[in-house]
């Protein structure tokens, strides 16, 4: 009987198995005989996971192909981050009401994770309002983009 076998095997039996509603990884079970290749194995996880990230969180409107302009690709991440940041930072100041709606609504996909729930994102809309409509709006308890 092989003994690198048994640890395998004993390995295997020890691996977690995936919880109800996770997609099922592509990855394979690596040993640590293996060196290089795990480590290799790990990084190319990392990459996919955080290109799906990109993808599905705060950039879903960057969608690039293999055979895409690499600088127009670039340019269109860029661009993505640019709008999430310019999403964190919108405060109502010198637009209407209607602007501000306008321009949150407008930015809000490219933060998704940041307005995660309705109840999230009225927080966020009302947090950037001119302090003395703030207040107004506090008080009505806001359950609706204006």
């Amino acid at each position: 009987m092989d003994p690198d076998r048994d640890v395998v095997d004993d390995v295997e039996s020890n691996a977690l198995a995936p919880t109800q509603g996770a997609a099922p990884s592509k990855s394979r079970l690596v040993t640590v005989s293996q060196g290089g290749e795990a480590r290799e194995a790990f990084f190319q996880m990392m990459k996919e996971w955080f290109a799906e990230f990109i993808q599905k969180q705060w950039a879903e409107e960057f969608r690039a192909n293999v055979d895409d302009d690499p600088e127009r690709a670039e340019f269109r991440l860029e661009n993505s981050i640019r709008k999430r940041k310019e999403f964190l930072e919108l405060k109502q100041n010198r637009m209407s009401v209607t602007e501000y709606k306008r321009e949150f609504v407008r930015l809000n996909k490219y933060a998704r994770e940041c307005v995660s729930t309705e109840a999230i994102m009225y927080k966020r809309f009302e947090d950037g309002l001119e302090e003395d409509i703030r207040l107004l709006v506090g008080i009505l308890e806001l359950k609706e983009l204006c």
